[in-house]
């Protein structure tokens, strides 16, 4: 009989199998024949009638990844731990073998098989060891309606889906009929082996090798084909990781079944059957949590894809993204580059150790100037919600928004915008200004074209720059005099402060009211606090190495992006592109403005606060230092033409009680009296920037 003649059964054929689909199931759970015959023989009608409508194939959800720049993964997510493959990238042995141990007849029947059906009535009635006759195509109707049932999160329908009840038979053996009208059997084959779940939290045949032996199916030798087909009947019980001994017994059956099917030459067969039972493959992790190192920058990525507008093509709530992460089998392609990500983690763990830093907290991140690609996220603790002794989930990196802190004061670190603003101007680094302590009235300040309100004096005293009395702008700089900058600030309008730092993407990490204003809170920067140049408010270390990479670009910023590219798996596993948004860059800033900023901030490396760090030779760099009150913060971040970083050191503020200055501390073996950020922040910046422009020509700033 050809294979279309043995799956198109005649109608009185569909009632005989009906018929005796009543009698296997009645003895089977213990329902009198006669009514079981009655209810199926009433339902032969609408199993004939309602045979040409099709199944259709459930949303099978699939295994995601998140990959690096260079193709290698960091994370995989998942609901349920499926990759769908096609046969044609399935090894033959799987297939073979599967079909060989669940139907052998599979190729020659239709809907139902009636051997199968008469040989398990037969065992049923004459006490033998029961036998299933469920063919291949009605286990995959089986497993296809748990799935629907599942992912539509009813449980009523899943329970509908297991019940042990003749109704059920009968409306899996209908659509078993459709199925087998309307695909052929190596479609019906592929769509149940995808289905099945092999156990381990393994969905489908790549999956399961991929757990079990740590390779993909198309790879599976015969021993291993057999070992995944001997599972599907009872994967618990013949769990190969747990119970190697059940799980080769019932490989060997496979392999017997096999033999005897002339499937496999006797060679073969004494090859396989003498292989022991080795599973080299892993659990596939699941979440950020498995990421390792790079676990703050998975977490970034996640947010970034559920909040951000851009990839609205995921769903239009959080909450539809976030399935769209653990059922859609997407391929999220992100910037970050391993080897400079790996040197950032190593720079913060050696200079800032977690369980040797005097529970202080170190993090680095790299931008790339012109792209705004995150190429680095890392910070001295080890990823973790539960939280611990050198744990965190909280990523000091970025943004509240994005699972960060409420940001960090950065001190002296802010003043680059200030110049920026001096020199837009039309003032030069070579302008005299006074840096003399003293004590500033309100209304010295002007903001947005009004002076300042208020009675309170300011009072701003010097950080790591020393000098005093009349010097130039360019010195002010290089040495970090606070109140050379305040005295610079008096000659500017805050607002425009403000502007410049807003212009190269500057905010605050968390809203925030300043100044006593009313209403909701307010991510921008105030304009009512003379103290602003001085860096008094919070912001994230991402914020500020995107920034100084508009200085590094010649005054164009682009918004930090951690996707390049984005696709989503079909229903046959094929991956189709989903919209995600492209570098977003800006001018902010003139090129002779970033000309001036960038000559000024070479000096903070050559005869600066960080000239004992030194330039990063032989590529053009500069930066700046920062160092709050207390000191509490402490920062360097600096670039090069083609990268910008920014390295935050501090008290994380993650322990009990007040936040602990930087004073009398000892950090991996070393007491400090007080730490600036040419102290700690400096050097790691150093370190990470050494193996981020590894490779990359030497380039002047433009």
């Amino acid at each position: 009989m050809t294979q279309r003649g043995a799956r198109a059964l005649p109608r009185l054929g569909v009632f005989v199998v009906v018929a005796v689909v009543a009698g296997a199931l009645a003895a089977g759970l213990g329902v009198p024949a006669a009514v079981g015959t009655e209810a199926l023989a009433l339902s032969a009608a609408d199993l004939l009638t309602g045979a040409s409508v099709p199944l259709a194939a459930p949303a099978l959800p699939q295994t995601s990844v998140m990959l690096a720049a260079d193709g290698s993964p960091i994370a995989w997510f998942y609901d349920e731990n499926r990759t769908v493959v096609p046969l044609t990238r399935m090894a033959p042995a799987v297939r073979q073998a599967v079909v060989a141990v669940e139907d052998a007849r599979f190729y020659h029947h239709g809907a139902a098989d009636p051997r199968g059906l008469v040989r398990a009535l037969v065992n049923d009635l004459t006490g033998g060891h029961r036998q299933g006759a469920s063919t291949i195509t009605q286990q995959y109707v089986k497993n296809a309606l748990l799935e629907d049932a599942v992912l539509a999160g009813d449980p009523a329908a899943v329970r509908a889906a297991t019940a042990p009840t003749l109704a059920r038979k009968v409306r899996e053996l209908q659509l078993a009929v459709s199925v087998e009208q309307h695909l052929t059997k190596d479609q019906i084959l592929a769509r149940y082996l995808d289905t099945v779940y092999f156990g381990e939290h393994a969905y489908g045949v790549d999956a399961a090798a991929r757990r079990y032996f740590g390779v993909d199916a198309a790879h599976l030798s015969l021993a291993q084909s057999a070992t995944l087909a001997g599972i599907v009947q009872d994967p618990s019980a013949d769990d190969p990781v747990t119970r190697p001994g059940r799980a080769r017994a019932r490989r060997d059956v496979v392999l017997a079944d096999m033999l005897a099917q002339h499937l496999v030459t006797p060679t073969a067969y004494r090859a396989a059957v003498a292989t022991p039972v080795r599973t080299p493959g892993r659990p596939l992790p699941n979440g950020c949590a498995g990421a390792g190192p790079a676990a703050y920058f998975c977490e970034y990525v996640v947010r970034t894809l559920s909040t951000a507008p851009g990839f609205s093509a995921l769903g239009r709530t959080a909450a539809q993204r976030v399935g769209a992460l653990s059922r859609g089998g997407l391929v999220i392609r992100t910037t970050l580059d391993p080897a400079t990500e790996s040197a950032a983690r190593r720079a913060v763990e050696t200079g800032v150790p977690a369980h040797g830093g005097a529970g202080l907290g170190a993090a680095a991140v790299t931008v790339e100037p012109g792209t705004g690609r995150v190429l680095a996220m890392a910070q001295d603790r080890t990823w973790s919600p539960a939280g611990g002794p050198g744990r965190t989930s909280v990523n000091w990196s970025v943004d509240a928004a994005l699972g960060g802190s409420q940001g960090f004061q950065t001190g002296s670190a802010f003043k680059p915008f200030t110049l920026a603003t001096w020199l837009a101007a039309g003032r030069r680094t070579s302008d005299v200004v006074d840096a003399t302590p003293r004590t500033f009235a309100p209304t010295d300040f002007t903001a947005c074209g009004a002076p300042l309100r208020g009675r309170t004096p300011y009072a701003p005293g010097n950080s790591e720059g020393t000098e005093t009395g009349p010097m130039s702008v360019l010195r002010a700089t290089a040495d970090s005099v606070n109140v050379a900058y305040v005295a610079m600030e008096t000659r500017l309008d805050l607002c425009d402060v403000a502007g410049t730092a807003r212009a190269l993407g500057v905010h605050l990490a968390a809203p925030a009211r300043p100044c006593a204003a009313h209403g909701p809170g307010t991510t921008d920067l105030p304009t009512c606090l003379p103290s602003l140049t001085l860096g008094v408010e919070d912001v994230a270390p991402l914020t500020m190495a995107a920034a100084y990479a508009g200085f590094a670009s010649g005054g164009t910023y682009c918004t930090p992006e951690p996707v390049t590219a984005l696709t989503r798996a079909g229903p046959t596993g094929t991956q189709h592109p989903v919209p995600v948004p492209g570098p977003d860059c800006r001018r902010a800033i003139s090129r002779g403005v970033a000309r001036g900023v960038d000559d000024a901030l070479r000096h903070v490396l050559t005869d600066g606060t960080a000239a004992r760090v030194g330039p990063l030779s032989p590529w053009d760099s500069a930066g700046k230092t920062g160092t709050t009150n207390g000191p509490y913060d402490t920062w360097f971040v600096g670039y090069t033409a083609q990268r910008s970083t920014a390295v935050w050191v501090g008290d994380p503020g993650d322990r009990p009680g007040p936040r602990r200055p930087l004073r009398d501390v000892t950090v991996a073996g070393t007491t400090y009296r007080t730490v600036f950020g040419a102290t700690l922040a400096a050097p790691i910046w150093r370190n990470v920037m050494t193996v981020a422009q590894k490779h990359l020509p030497a380039r002047t700033l433009p």
